[in-house]
């Protein structure tokens, strides 16, 4: 078992809700065999068109997906499975978790599960 797998299954997870912010809903992820990508509308959440202005006209409108965790070795459904669990059932928010991977390069999706 690695250690992804061990830290996953043993995270204790945080059922507080007193942090303002959109909490993760499970149904809002999508995972295309590799990469994590949250798909629920958040405080911080912008349209196709906001960011890239020349996107196809099938992208107006629609909410821009936000990298969550790639998955690159190993039991990756499993892995994938207990990473939504241990987000959707902790008190981290979708943009406290966004604003924590994009402002900081040296923070990891693990390290992340690992401090809550």
């Amino acid at each position: 078992m690695g250690d992804t797998t061990k830290l996953l299954k043993n995270t204790t997870m945080k059922n507080t809700t007193t942090k303002s912010g959109t909490f993760f809903n499970s149904n809002d992820f999508s995972w295309d065999g590799m990469y994590l990508m949250y798909e629920g509308r958040h405080n911080d959440s912008v349209n196709w068109e906001d960011t890239h202005p020349d996107c196809h006209p099938s992208r107006v409108g629609v909410n821009k997906s936000e990298f969550i965790a790639r998955f690159k070795y190993g039991r990756k459904v499993a892995e994938k499975n207990r990473f939504i669990k241990v987000l959707c059932n902790s008190s981290i928010t979708v943009e406290e978790y966004v604003s924590r991977l994009n402002n900081n390069w040296q923070e990891t999706p693990l390290g992340i599960i690992e401090s809550l």
